[in-house]
């Protein structure tokens, strides 16, 4: 298998998860000085609210893919530095984070996919 790592900003909704995570369904929170990142186990949905205001500007993300996982821990970067992240794995073996960094004033949703190598034609 072949792992390929993706990053990009959210800059609005962006289609992302499918059910898959309800029993003992909850929401897990992340935030840094700027924002504050929620994920609702039960709609597989994230919403991201400045925090200065408490107004939620992106409602219902959802990330492609059927869960079979998710958990918050800390993430490091080579540019951001330490971070904190809700990593969301997929039944696939794929995986995507959502990402906040002390002084980074938007999200960052990286991906990682999962594919299997082509074997070569003889």
């Amino acid at each position: 298998m072949t792992r390929f790592k993706s990053c990009f900003t959210v800059l609005a909704t962006v289609p992302l998860l499918a059910p898959g995570l309800t029993a003992g369904a909850a929401t897990l929170s992340i935030e840094n000085k700027t924002l504050r990142v929620q994920f609702d186990e039960s709609s597989a949905s994230f919403s991201v609210a400045q925090k200065a205001s408490s107004s939620v500007f992106l409602k219902a993300g959802k990330l492609d893919g059927v869960a079979v996982g998710i958990r918050t821990g800390r993430t490091r970067d080579k540019v951001f530095g330490a971070g904190q992240s809700i990593t969301v794995t997929h039944a696939d073996g794929s995986a995507a984070s959502l990402e906040l960094f002390p002084d980074l004033p938007f999200l960052l949703v990286r991906g990682t996919s999962t594919t299997a190598a082509t074997p070569p034609s003889t």
